[in-house]
């Protein structure tokens, strides 16, 4: 580990004002900062919390609304009731709580990385102002608002033709909808909570993924790199790029 400059100090506590090396980069999107904060608080507890809220938001309430709605174990053979969708389950409780998992690890890992290159010595001391400010610029590239604004604009639409082809094969009847296309309760919060947070997260990561792009680029032209040869990661101290 090196020395601790002046400007990795600035760089810890510029970016946030609360003195971590983390920088944020989903700042415009709360439902993540408020898992990522939650989770934050649980200390070493953070991952499982995370995961118990998302499976509480997208199991737990379903299936409680099913309950309310009578459409949990209904075995009409023209029906599909909540508790008989397996696929859907899986969904529900392990696909879409990892990827939220998945979510805020990949948004994590960004400061960390950039914050190892410092760190760790790969920028070399006259280069650490310049690499500060270049970090200050990246931050307000990822937490433009239009990045929100775009992913809304591309998933409502998606959410849109998802709910007129289920209108379209009387698929609704799964929640409660009759055949008829009108969504229930639990349709509404299935396509548009559920379904809408998972579409929207993967959509601002692939935003935001071409800023990371555009962020390597940048680095490896406008800086100059110290590789070094004997670091832990066995990729010369640049392993944590890798990482995102």
């Amino acid at each position: 580990m090196y020395p601790r400059s002046d400007e990795l100090r600035r760089f810890e506590t510029i970016i946030d004002g609360t003195g971590r090396y983390m920088f944020c980069v989903y700042e415009t999107e709360p439902v993540i900062r408020l898992f990522s904060k939650l989770g934050n608080i649980a200390g070493d507890w953070k991952v499982p919390l995370i995961a118990l809220l998302a499976f509480t938001l997208y199991f737990g309430v379903p299936a409680v609304l099913s309950f309310y709605e009578g459409t949990a174990f209904d075995h009409d053979p023209n029906k599909l009731a909540f508790f008989d969708d397996y696929f859907g389950i899986f969904c529900y409780a392990i696909t879409y709580p990892l990827l939220i998992l998945a979510v805020i690890h990949y948004y994590e890992s960004i400061p960390r990385a950039f914050y190892s290159l410092l760190n760790d010595g790969v920028i070399p001391s006259g280069e650490q102002r310049k690499y500060v400010d270049f970090i200050s610029k990246l931050r307000n590239l990822y937490n433009r608002h239009w990045i929100s604004m775009v992913s809304g604009c591309i998933a409502v639409p998606l959410l849109i033709w998802y709910h007129k082809q289920f209108a379209a094969i009387g698929a609704l009847i799964v929640y409660g909808g009759g055949g008829s296309g009108r969504l229930t309760p639990l349709g509404w919060y299935w396509l548009y909570v559920v379904s809408g947070t998972v579409l929207y997260a993967l959509i601002s990561i692939g935003i935001r993924h071409f800023v990371t792009i555009y962020a390597t680029h940048k680095l490896c032209n406008d800086f100059v790199l110290d590789v070094q040869v004997n670091h832990y990661d066995r990729c010369g101290g640049l392993g944590a790029l890798g990482n995102i």
